[in-house]
């Protein structure tokens, strides 16, 4: 059995042709397969690899190497939630840390914990000046 597409031998059984991805509908025989001009039998254009419109997996996502929008915005937080209502600030800078992480961004770890540092720095601050004023 051959591919309608490319003409590639088919193995037995196969939903979809090993060499140029088409999903083996109908099988046409030897005979009757005629080969584009100029293609070389089995490959892409470029003789290496799949042909045009053959299904080719994404390449999986490279981390990225500087702050998203969302790291920019955990470091503002978490630098303001040393002075100003620490759970509330913290809090963000915390979640926007693992947004960061979430959308690929190398530094997504370091944000969560500068952010629950932050916290806890600011809830410090805080009882120390309340106790202060007293």
């Amino acid at each position: 059995m051959f591919c309608a597409s490319c003409g590639a031998e088919l193995t037995a059984g196969s939903a979809f042709c090993h060499s140029c991805g088409t999903r083996i509908a109908q099988v046409a025989e030897p005979s009757a397969f005629r080969p584009q001009e100029g293609r070389p039998r089995g490959i892409g254009r470029s003789g290496a690899g799949p042909g045009p419109g053959a299904y080719q997996p994404a390449p999986p996502p490279a981390a990225r190497t500087g702050l998203t929008t969302a790291g920019v915005w955990s470091i503002i937080c978490s630098v303001l939630a040393l002075v100003l209502i620490p759970p509330l600030l913290g809090g963000i800078a915390i979640y926007l840390g693992f947004r960061a992480k979430k959308r690929g961004d190398a530094a997504g770890d370091l944000l969560i914990v500068v952010g629950v540092v932050a916290l806890i720095a600011g809830r410090v601050i805080d009882t120390i000046l309340w106790t202060q004023a007293r």
